[in-house]
């Protein structure tokens, strides 16, 4: 299967200055900004790519826990005549889980002319991921905040926004929000999957006056890029994976110098579509705040700090949702069940084994005929 690392090695040798910068690029320097640098620039203001991955790989960084571990990626870049000279500069790094922060983006410099700002998105902690769903009810996030202010001190004169997950909301809501002298640079905002907006963010007369320049990639089962609403034109991607795991942009599939592509979005991500517009349409801002806090709360009172713990803590974390649904009040618990309950009906055939795939619960061929095989044995001795 082809994906950004295959188009490395179709597209390496071509320096930007001949072959400039595509959707694959954007994507390629989203991965990289969540490579961990906090250690590696010393007293360097920057460092080509090259001298970065050496760093990185001197000083035995570890982030294969992090599903889209930036490693392959680097290693692969930093051989590329296209990036290996590539300049990173303006690394920053802020995490504070009492405010729900986690915030981080550097800058790569093509050139003296061309400059690529890329906003790291929600790492594997639950502190991040619970910033993503802050996104439904707070105006303005303190990262939404420090968004802004990192892109108004960029330098260059045609500048590139991008970011993953939740960087690709920041990515939206700088080139939205920055000022007028820096939105002019802008050649392009992309966002990789990263949700979207509260309504009164999309009436915002800069939030409108990017779009021309904004582009929202999605998996074509995505469920990160469909929390809340955004205008952004949509190009859909296929992914060698299913379900949650197409969120990973090692998974998209790549065709030369862009994505492969379909026209729609899988069954089941259109479902989620219509949860998360009932979700906002019916709860109040203040509602979705407590039920976010309270199951929030609940999982990080179990000491589970990172969503891989989650997976592999499975019913633990069910445990603490539900503790955290009982906490919750009447009405809001009443809000999701009625959104859920108007849904349900809403399925079929299709729905129901995209959903499957989506949860990763279809088994094998054969499981399912053993299975088979023993309700008939049943049937029979009854």
């Amino acid at each position: 299967m082809a994906n950004f690392l295959t188009y490395l090695d179709w597209r390496g040798d071509l320096l930007f200055s001949r072959d400039p910068v595509n959707e694959i690029d954007l994507m390629i320097f989203a991965e990289i900004s969540y490579a961990d640098m906090d250690e590696l620039f010393g007293d360097d203001r920057e460092l080509t790519l090259a001298d970065m991955t050496q760093r990185y790989v001197d000083a035995g960084i570890n982030q294969s826990n992090l599903v889209y571990d930036p490693k392959p990626l680097l290693l692969k870049a930093a051989e590329c005549a296209r990036y290996r000279n590539v300049l990173i500069c303006r690394y920053f790094n802020h995490v504070d889980a009492e405010a729900d922060t986690q915030f981080s983006a550097c800058t790569f410099r093509l050139n003296n002319r061309e400059t690529v700002v890329a906003y790291r998105g929600t790492d594997n902690t639950v502190v991040g991921w619970r910033e993503d769903f802050n996104f439904s009810y707070e105006l303005e996030t303190i990262s939404q905040s420090l968004a802004v202010q990192y892109l108004n001190h960029t330098g260059g004169d045609r500048i590139w926004v991008c970011g993953h997950s939740k960087g690709g909301n920041l990515a939206m809501y700088a080139g939205s929000f920055c000022t007028p002298e820096i939105k002019a640079k802008i050649v392009n905002v992309s966002s990789f999957d990263g949700p979207g907006f509260l309504p009164e963010i999309l009436g915002k007369d800069g939030y409108n006056e990017i779009m021309p320049k904004a582009k929202l990639y999605l998996p074509d089962s995505s469920f990160f890029g469909l929390i809340m609403n955004q205008k952004a034109e949509r190009t859909i991607v296929r992914s060698s994976e299913m379900g949650f795991n197409q969120h990973n942009p090692y998974s998209w599939k790549v065709k030369q110098n862009h994505f492969e592509k379909t026209n729609h979005l899988s069954a089941f991500s259109t479902y989620l579509d219509e949860v998360m517009d009932s979700w906002i349409s019916q709860l109040s801002r203040e509602e979705r705040k407590n039920f976010i806090d309270n199951v929030f709360n609940a999982i990080e009172a179990t000491g589970i700090n990172t969503f891989n713990e989650m997976s592999k803590r499975k019913f633990e974390t069910m445990n603490a949702i539900i503790k955290a649904l009982s906490k919750t009040d009447s009405s809001e618990v009443k809000g999701m069940v009625d959104i859920l309950g108007k849904l349900a009906g809403t399925g079929g055939s299709v729905l129901i084994t995209d959903v499957k795939n989506f949860l990763g619960l279809n088994r094998d061929k054969e499981e399912k005929k053993t299975d088979e095989a023993a309700v008939k044995e049943e049937e029979e001795s009854e």
